[in-house]
């Protein structure tokens, strides 16, 4: 008798945990990484040891539901040369479905700087890379952070006629 009470209380659980989770793993629950994309790059100041660049990234949500995220890191990448790395703490809140323009700053030393700009002077165009993550307040079924890559290709065309 002991054991049938037992076995019953067991199944009570499980189908309670199994209509629970449904519920909880709803619409809202997964979140799909963003789009990335450079829109602006933009040198700041170059100083004896480093390079101060400013990027602005659209971010483009996906989703059904609104994002905010609460900080991101990048890494931007040249002819897969490792250019320069950046982090912000900037809150990003973005409505479903739409996009909103990042400012981050990225730092890079002058000596990977000067290798880039030798090793691009004989080039017509160069691929660049940036990656990350864009952070978040991950829940129960939510993740803490969301990785993004966004991949292009610079024509350097126009720059032909100024020496570097």
């Amino acid at each position: 008798m002991q054991q049938l009470v037992r076995f019953q209380l067991a199944m009570v659980c499980m189908l309670s945990m199994w209509a629970f989770l449904p519920a909880c793993g709803g619409k809202s629950s997964s979140v799909a990484s963003p789009q990335v994309t450079v829109s602006k790059i933009k040198v700041e100041d170059i100083n004896l040891f480093e390079a101060v660049v400013r990027v602005e990234m659209r971010i483009i949500n996906v989703n059904d539901d609104p994002v905010d995220f609460k900080g991101l890191n990048c890494e931007l990448h040249v002819d897969n040369t490792r250019l320069a790395t950046g982090v912000s703490n900037l809150p990003i809140h973005i409505p479903s479905r739409q996009t909103a323009v990042i400012p981050i700053t990225v730092y890079s030393s002058v000596e990977d700087m000067t290798r880039v700009i030798r090793d691009i002077r004989s080039k017509d165009k160069v691929t660049y890379e940036m990656n990350g993550k864009l952070y978040m307040d991950g829940g129960l079924f939510k993740p803490d952070s969301l990785a993004f890559q966004s991949k292009g290709e610079i024509s350097l065309e126009g720059l032909k006629a100024f020496r570097m």
